[in-house]
């Protein structure tokens, strides 16, 4: 789990800015909504609020890539590492940018930090709690007039000397350690735990044009567990869809399509064997509907947009609750209906363990309901070209106060400055 995230000079964040997930004093549904992690409580939930183009995503973006640098190393040398610096700035624009992520994996603390450009890591280094204090288990350093990266182990990785050796000559200038552990031979359990926690239970982020229903389509076919969890989500969502089932109908292949396997990029020996067996089976999925004691099937391309796109967060829904997993979502409410975003939020904190679910958003309704914590919402306000991100625990407002009251006059922020509606100069000519 996450316990504190900083991000500076990245994307629209100039300055350092935090996001925590340390619970504060307030008791509000705690037993659903924090986990215990030592002596440390966190928070299951974090929504982001903002005026457009204040900067919700890019946090979310900040946090996945750090999790992109960690599980996808570059080929070579010369890859770009693709960051992206504030560019709203001639110094900034040309100076490093710098992550923080403090996170539990189960009881356990770490510490990592990193420093980079568009082409090389400048610093980087892990800490952990075996106990009470921090014990170093990597720092590395770029070294400009060798041009290359030096790397201090500590002694509790419990490497030999020749797997220290070989993963400093295997960690580029532009590769994270963990980056070049990955692709090595070397046995750590430390750092293979690292690596699966950011591989395994770091979703990749889900933005507003992520298509789920694939992904979630193979996993309920495999899946029986899932399957029947996600058929009693969208019974409850009142979609009166009794069952999910998968058909395949033989399709001949016409000249177009010939021409459009021989476009794509897979070997030339698939295209030709395709072209050969002269038609295509593709699996559609079907959706059984109760109605009136009758039962209709229809396809998923008659399927409404809102239906379509709970489905397949159905599927996330259910790795978030079975599996201990942090995802990132862009814009939750998107094609969604406030109640069944609301059924969403709660299904999560309700049933999942050590999971935790971080979501952009819009409609402000949210923070009407009840079992939405002050320190779980954070705002995101631009001045000057740069986001700041500050959380409504800030504010100290008095607990009769209704956050969604306090949001909607501006007390909090994040709200869009608008001109007024007459457009004076509409329709004249520039002289």
């Amino acid at each position: 789990m996450i316990h504190e995230f900083s991000v500076k000079n990245y994307l629209s964040f100039k300055d350092e800015q935090t996001i925590s997930f340390e619970a504060t004093k307030d008791t509000t549904y705690s037993d659903i909504f924090t986990v215990d992690n030592g002596n440390m409580k966190l928070l299951k939930f974090a929504v982001i609020y903002g005026a457009n183009a204040s900067g919700k995503t890019n946090l979310l973006y900040a946090i996945d890539y750090l999790r992109y640098l960690q599980i996808n190393p570059p080929s070579d040398k010369s890859s770009n590492t693709k960051f992206i610096p504030f560019l709203l700035n001639e110094k900034s624009s040309k100076d490093n940018g710098f992550f923080k992520l403090s996170f539990f994996i189960d009881d356990t603390r770490y510490i990592y930090s990193i420093e980079l450009n568009d082409t090389l890591i400048i610093n980087e280094v892990l800490k952990f709690y075996p106990g009470t204090q921090p014990a170093l288990l990597f720092d590395r350093k770029y070294n400009k007039t060798k041009n290359i990266s030096e790397i201090k182990f500590g002694k509790k990785l419990e490497i030999t000397n020749e797997d220290v050796i070989f993963l400093t000559k295997s960690t580029l200038n532009n590769t994270t350690v963990i980056g070049a552990f990955a692709k090595s031979n070397i046995h750590s359990n430390l750092l293979d735990r690292i690596y699966k926690w950011y591989q395994k239970e770091m979703m990749k982020i889900i933005e507003t044009d992520t298509k789920l229903f694939n992904w979630t389509s193979k996993i309920v076919k495999e899946d029986i567990i899932c399957k029947s969890f996600l058929l009693e989500m969208l019974k409850k969502a009142d979609f009166n869809i009794s069952d999910i089932k998968f058909s395949k109908t033989d399709i001949a292949l016409t000249e177009k399509m010939i021409s459009e396997i021989e476009s794509l990029p897979i070997p030339d020996t698939k295209k030709q064997e395709i072209i050969a067996e002269g038609k295509i089976a593709p699996e559609q999925v079907l959706f059984s509907h109760e109605i009136e004691k009758s039962t209709y099937t229809m396809p998923q391309e008659l399927q409404s947009q809102g239906t379509l796109r709970y489905y397949g967060l159905g599927g996330v829904l259910n790795k978030l609750i079975r599996d201990n997993t942090i995802l990132l979502i862009d814009e939750l409410e998107n094609s969604l209906h406030y109640e069944l975003v609301i059924h969403f939020i709660k299904t999560f904190l309700v049933n999942s363990k050590k999971s935790q679910l971080i979501i952009s958003i819009h409609d402000i309704s949210l923070l009407e309901t009840e079992i939405i914590r002050r320190d779980a919402v954070w705002i995101t306000e631009k001045i000057n070209g740069m986001t700041e991100l500050y959380s409504v625990s800030d504010f100290k407002l008095h607990k009769n106060l209704s956050i969604y009251k306090a949001y909607k006059v501006g007390k909090l922020g994040g709200k869009p400055e608008l001109g007024n509606i007459y457009l004076n100069n509409y329709g004249k000519e520039k002289k």
